[in-house]
């Protein structure tokens, strides 16, 4: 198991601390602290390497109250 610290993760430590976490069985990323850095596009590289959708939007109906239909990307 691999835990990460959002606030002391580095953009810069990550290829070292990949590499070391890399064949664990699960990740822990603490987020209860501000970023000292902005790492988050970085490690997503790491967990995702391929493009993946990751959000879906939404529109409401004035017509039809409690419909929603989803928007194309």
């Amino acid at each position: 198991m691999a835990y990460i610290n959002n606030g002391s993760l580095k953009r810069e430590y990550l290829p070292k601390i990949w590499k070391e976490i890399e064949n664990t069985k699960g990740l822990i990323i603490d987020i209860r602290n501000y970023p000292s850095d902005f790492p988050i596009y970085d490690l997503s590289s790491y967990l995702m390497p391929q493009s993946t959708p990751f959000v879906k939007f939404t529109n409401g109906s004035i017509e039809s109250p409690g419909l929603f239909t989803f928007t194309k990307l």
